[in-house]
């Protein structure tokens, strides 16, 4: 059993559809889709990704990187090492072909704990586990959005303080890539718990990926999964006009700052300066989570004081110069 990819060598064969029995291909089919039988997440779903200025910019450049899990277990090492029971199970019971494949990529260590006669049944069975465990590491990256219909204070403060949130939808992420160079994927919720033996959902089944623990249930993640080709740039190409249907710009910029971001990102977009006519065709804007907005127009105001810059102490603009509290005794 092997997953075999476009211009590929054979690679870790261990996710397939073995609970979909109407399913013929492997989990990676040549197609970017939603994960079926997952919580329910439609092509229009709002999706957000907080990043620093420079990651946008190389989005509008057509690129974009994405880590194996391996990479993001530098920053959290019990990333993808929840398993579900179906996973569990499935290495007590190994097709031939699959327990071959992990020989040839186990450890010296490993393979003979695996070949040792006098080795228990568990130890062999985790031994297995491990090696599969190392391989999709290698052989799996990742792409984390955050689902919500409004942005995340939280989120700005951890990831984009100084940046932008890019917000898309499963449909956008479908349609960004050239087929050509990406034409596998799989876009699925993250399930967040601290005990995945709870979880019975088949999609679940060797996509230890889709499971973080609770810890992290403010990031209400959308992950789209991509295999690693190793002959492959990591820098995967992409339309960002289609990828993106809205920019924000972080709400601890300055205003007048933002606006010159603005400005800036247009021309990157090849646009160039817009009026108030067409000011829609592109969707880029300072964060909303600090000020209120009466008109479209209020967000690109010059003259509206800085939220998170200087503050103009004029006494027409301090209310409580009037209640008496610097008056003379």
């Amino acid at each position: 059993m092997t997953d075999r990819l476009p211009n590929s060598s054979v690679i870790c064969t261990l996710e397939k559809y073995q609970y979909y029995p109407t399913m013929k291909t492997h989990i990676f089919d040549n197609s970017i889709r939603t994960v079926p039988n997952s919580d329910e997440l439609p092509d229009d779903a709002e999706l957000w990704r907080y990043m620093r200025l420079s990651t946008l910019l190389m989005l509008l450049r057509g690129k974009v990187f994405v880590p194996t899990i391996e990479e993001l277990r530098c920053v959290d090492p019990f990333e993808a090492k929840l398993r579900c029971p179906k996973t569990h199970a499935h290495f007590g019971n190994l097709p031939k072909d699959d327990h071959e494949w992990l020989m040839v990529h186990a450890q010296d260590y490993e393979r003979k704990i695996i070949e040792h006669p006098d080795a228990e049944p568990r130890q062999k069975v985790e031994a297995l586990r491990c090696v599969w465990d190392r391989e999709l590491a290698r052989r799996r990256t990742i792409w984390c959005w955050h689902n919500a219909s409004i942005e995340s204070m939280a989120l700005w403060n951890i990831y984009a303080k100084e940046g932008v949130a890019v917000k898309t939808s499963p449909a956008r992420i479908k349609k960004a890539f050239d087929p050509y160079f990406v034409d596998t994927a799989l876009i699925a919720p993250v399930s967040y718990t601290d005990d995945p033996t709870q979880e019975s959902g088949d999609h679940h089944f060797m996509r230890p990926y889709l499971f973080k623990q609770r810890c992290y249930h403010h990031e209400r993640e959308v992950r789209v999964i991509f295999p690693r080709i190793p002959s492959c740039n990591r820098l995967l190409p992409l339309n960002a006009k289609t990828l993106i249907s809205e920019v924000r710009i972080s709400p601890f910029i300055p205003r007048s700052e933002a606006i010159e971001i603005r400005q800036s990102l247009m021309q990157a977009y090849r646009i160039g300066n817009i009026s108030d006519e067409n000011e829609d065709e592109v969707r880029i804007f300072p964060s909303e989570v600090t000020t209120f907005y009466i008109s479209p127009a209020d967000r690109f105001d010059k003259n509206q004081s800085e939220p998170t810059g200087i503050t103009c102490f004029g006494s027409n603009d301090i209310p409580f110069v009037a209640c008496g509290d610097f008056r003379a005794c």
